[in-house]
């Protein structure tokens, strides 16, 4: 029997990554993301190793709603939104990212915006590998994108520690290798033990697939991806290394807003944070939002139900510098520089690049919609710089603190 990764992502606490050819999205290899005088120097061996492979095209697809209800013999019901992202580079190689949410006791009131729910556990599963594309014969507007085995797999969980497979320790080889037991009396009982980033990887890499996309779009179809029965002999374990040193994942975020009685209408909005430092001064901090209405969590049964509204990765790229919290060692404040680059993916929206601007993204990002007198929309067509787009998006400046030994990052809050 196959296992379907939908289901396992938020329970895969020991995923683990492998190397690749390709430096991720998540890493910048521009001079405009490149480290500053504060980073660390770089090796002769790590400049080698990290190949400055460009990004094409990036990709968002609609989220999955899974809703779980143990009511009434336990007073527990969980919701999972659950959404993919694809990264293209220009040497034939690809990031592919499955972004899961999970929360509890979610509270929708019908009068006022005081909704509530209890984040459980957040994860971003990267996959590495090759790919070969072709435009789709009956409509050339889809490309037909075909991932091969992933030959490495980058995990982050707020309920678990940092895994990478290109960069395995000792510490992810103990915890991808041990597992809970209960023993007679139900208590739970840590057995230790160990496994290598090639076995964990055969154990969780998907098989070969394809997927459809709509570049003028950025659109991908969610997929499942599956794990072959038995693992996945075919995924073979990459050593090159893209300088990453260490990766953290927040607790998630949850907003609610409701707007009736006035319109029948109202959204819940659920978020998280990963940050990525690499060993050159250089950071990568992604925010993922997953945006529903209409949902709705019935007492009895799991059939509840939600309307995708918008999924998004936005990527900003800068520089870092850390240090050991003084009061508590175990806490690395880190200091991120403002956004020197910006990519988005939105499953609305085009996707957007600021070191590999374009003529469409110019003319997406300078366009709006306006109403007439009759309340019907109308395109205004404009353009705009990426310098612009950067300018009016760019995150600013900001301290942040991390739990390395967990790979736990304090959810950043950004002032207006």
């Amino acid at each position: 029997m196959k296992k379907l990764l939908l289901l396992a992502v938020p329970m895969m606490l020991g995923i683990v990554s492998c190397g690749t050819s390709t430096p991720t999205s998540s890493a910048p290899k521009s001079n405009d993301a490149a480290g500053s005088s504060a980073a660390a120097p770089v090796s002769e061996d790590s400049q080698a190793e990290a190949k400055a492979a460009k990004l094409t095209q990036g990709f968002s697809s609609p989220a999955q709603f899974a809703y779980m209800n143990a009511r009434p013999q336990y007073n527990y019901y969980t919701t999972t939104f659950v959404f993919e992202t694809l990264d293209l580079f220009d040497d034939n190689t690809y990031q592919f990212n499955v972004i899961s949410m999970t929360f509890s006791g979610v509270v929708l009131p019908e009068e006022g915006s005081d909704g509530s729910g209890n984040e459980r556990e957040n994860s971003v599963v990267r996959y590495y590998g090759t790919y070969t594309s072709a435009e789709d014969e009956l409509d050339p507007e889809i490309l037909s994108v075909s991932l091969a085995d992933p030959s490495r797999i980058v995990a982050f969980s707020d309920a678990a520690a940092f895994y990478d497979t290109a960069n395995w320790t000792d510490a992810m080889s103990k915890a991808a290798g041990s597992h809970i037991e209960y023993d007679e009396n139900y208590q739970q009982h840590l057995v230790e033990g160990e496994k290598s980033a090639a076995d964990y990887l055969k154990e969780n890499a998907f098989a070969a697939m394809d997927i459809e996309a709509v570049p003028s779009q950025g659109k991908i179809d969610f997929v499942a991806p599956v794990v072959p029965e038995g693992g996945n002999a075919k995924a073979k374990l990459s050593t090159e290394k893209d300088g990453l040193v260490n990766g953290f994942s927040s607790a998630g975020q949850f907003a609610y807003m409701n707007h009736r009685p006035q319109y029948n209408y109202y959204t819940t909005t659920f978020a998280m944070q990963t940050l990525e430092t690499y060993e050159d001064g250089s950071y990568a901090l992604n925010l993922y939002t997953s945006t529903f209405s209409g949902v709705v969590l019935p007492e009895e049964g799991s059939d509840g139900t939600g309307n995708e509204r918008e999924n998004s990765q936005f990527t900003s790229f800068g520089t870092y510098t850390s240090a050991e919290d003084e009061l508590d060692p175990e806490i690395l404040a880190v200091s991120l520089s403002e956004s020197k680059r910006l990519v988005v993916r939105n499953d609305a929206a085009a996707f957007y690049d600021t070191d590999n601007w374009t003529a469409a993204m110019s003319k997406a990002a300078g366009s709006h919609i306006e109403y007439d007198e009759n309340y019907q929309q109308h395109l205004v067509e404009g353009e705009k710089t990426a310098a612009e787009y950067l300018s009016e998006n760019k995150l600013p400046a900001v301290e942040a603190e991390a739990v390395p030994t967990q790979g736990k990052l304090d959810f950043i809050v950004f002032a207006d």
